[in-house]
């Protein structure tokens, strides 16, 4: 005997359901939610996500996006410990795009002046094997020799530029 949930985040009612499982066999469920909080002219974001790229998480990209498409986050910021990520491409493989929109950005993490994070980014694109802390992190840099001021201007120029030009 198990207890069956569904849900999506705090804008939606819980349902649950007892279900009985028996070895072999397989057996459906229909649990039906419904909006409870009227969110028109909002959205839900989260401007600080970790993935299998950030020491501090194990979260697969899949896995990442799902939960949050799940959850009715409607805009998530990629923001890896000195990683630049993109969840665009996922996004697009797991067809969630209608629920969901997502914003390259970037951590930069020092041990000793912080932690500083920017979007929306450009990613930087090109071959993995030519030595760039650069290249191997998509565009996150060495920090370590930076003033306070070299680290925010390398960080604005990494900015994602409007049609305009402006970032």
């Amino acid at each position: 005997q198990y207890t069956a949930f569904a849900g999506r985040g705090t804008e939606y009612d819980r349902a649950e359901a007892a279900v009985d499982l028996k070895p072999g066999t397989t057996t459906a469920l229909t649990l039906e939610i419904h909006r409870a909080v009227d969110t028109t002219g909002y959205v839900g974001a989260d401007f600080h996500l970790h993935s299998q790229y950030s020491l501090d998480s194990n979260a697969s990209l899949k896995d990442r996006i799902s939960s949050y498409a799940g959850e009715g986050v409607e805009y998530a910021v990629a923001t890896d410990h000195n990683y630049v990520v993109d969840y665009q491409p996922v996004l697009q493989q797991l067809g969630l795009e209608k629920h969901l929109n997502t914003a390259i950005g970037l951590e930069l993490t020092t041990i000793d002046r912080g932690h500083f994070n920017g979007f929306p980014l450009r990613r930087a694109e090109g071959a993995l094997s030519d030595g760039n802390i650069a290249s191997r992190t998509y565009g996150s840099f060495e920090w370590a020799t930076r003033t306070p001021t070299q680290i925010f201007d390398s960080l604005r120029a990494l900015g994602q530029k409007d049609a305009s030009g402006n970032v």
